[in-house]
């Protein structure tokens, strides 16, 4: 090897294992993982979970809580200081509490990348035992329309869990939604990807480059529903009305949302988490809200949370309309009501694991 090629290989090394101290790390984790990069590159969750673990270790953090879900935990389409875990910490903070939130929830993940980011912080050994997860109605919809049960993940499943990946890989392969590697090339790449910090980085630099060559950021309208005249037509096509189907859903594990939330459930025993039902605007929605089917619906829901070992809350009518953005997005004054009613729900939930003998 020429003098030319090893001073090219030490340099790709020693940059490669520096990377991650000259990227600031609010790049990777900031209140959440910023959508722009996350999209590019899932792996991007890695290089979040390694600052959140960072961050524990190095100041010992034993008062935190993990949120997972998707673009409603995540808190779109405001910015990460208008985002439920931003809220949180500060109402927290307000009552004397130092609490750190870190959420890791997308827009567009499913209960199946839930699963899956639950195993990763488990054998990071990041604890789990004040865990939020919120789910739609949506998502105990038919999927019979090829709508992944991992969005996001899929490149993880089979690690994460053989089984589970023998019985989706078919659907995940053949759903041109899903983010997954389907050729070879594809698997060597995102298995590189895992191996070497530089690509991993990729997806961050490439986002923050774009963001200040091209001012590509992640737009805020925060406006309230009742300012964006066109929203209610737009809410009767299909893409849409779908996600409210008032068809009698499938509580058993056949369907992938029941099969996948049972997989969660029996990991988190030992703790059981939060899960939320995600707020709809039913004054928006309320064709759909108010249909018997799709009431039936919402009760089989809270019936079978009632026979598991979690904290439930239906909390799909609670807030008020005049809180969306949308059919199921908040405003920011919307995230931080939820915000409050998340961090009161986990303080009834300290209380009641004190009061046991």
């Amino acid at each position: 090897m020429s003098s030319t090629w090893k001073y090219a290989v030490a340099y790709l090394l020693i940059l490669q294992f520096t990377l991650g101290l000259l990227v600031p790390e609010s790049w990777t984790y900031h209140y959440r993982v910023p959508y722009d990069a996350f999209k590019e590159g899932p792996q991007t969750l890695e290089l979040a979970l390694n600052h959140i673990e960072r961050e524990i270790r190095s100041e010992g953090l034993s008062d935190y809580v993990i949120l997972l879900g998707d673009s409603v935990m995540y808190s779109g389409p405001g910015g990460p200081e208008r985002s439920i875990g931003y809220y949180m910490e500060r109402l927290a903070e307000a009552g004397g509490r130092s609490l750190r939130v870190f959420n890791l929830a997308q827009p567009a993940m499913q209960v199946g990348d839930v699963y899956i980011v639950l195993d990763k912080l488990r054998r990071r050994g990041i604890a789990t035992d004040r865990l939020v997860i919120n789910l739609t109605y949506a998502g105990f919809v038919n999927r019979q329309d090829g709508t992944p049960i991992v969005y996001w993940l899929g490149d993880d499943l089979k690690q994460v869990d053989p089984e589970a990946w023998g019985r989706y890989r078919a659907s995940l392969v053949s759903s041109p939604q899903a983010t997954i590697s389907r050729t070879p090339v594809e698997r060597l790449n995102a298995g590189l990807r895992r191996l070497i910090p530089l690509l991993a980085y990729q997806p961050v630099l490439k986002g923050r480059l774009l963001q200040a060559v091209l001012s590509t950021a992640e737009v805020y309208d925060t406006r309230p529903w009742t300012e964006k005249p066109g929203l209610p037509e737009l809410m009767k096509e299909y893409m849409y009305q779908r996600g409210f189907s008032p068809e009698p859903f499938d509580m058993t594990n056949a369907n992938p949302q029941i099969d996948f939330l049972e997989r969660i459930l029996a990991q988190t025993a030992d703790h059981p988490p939060l899960v939320f039902l995600t707020p709809t605007n039913q004054v928006l929605m309320a064709a759909n809200t108010t249909h018997p089917g799709y009431q039936a619906n919402l009760r089989a829901v809270d019936a079978w949370f009632a026979e598991q070992a979690v904290v439930y809350r239906n909390w799909e009518s609670a807030l008020p309309d005049r809180l969306f953005t949308d059919q199921v997005h908040l405003t920011p004054e919307g995230y931080e009501v939820l915000a409050g009613m998340i961090l009161q729900t986990l303080e009834e939930m300290r209380a009641d694991a004190l009061s046991q003998p």
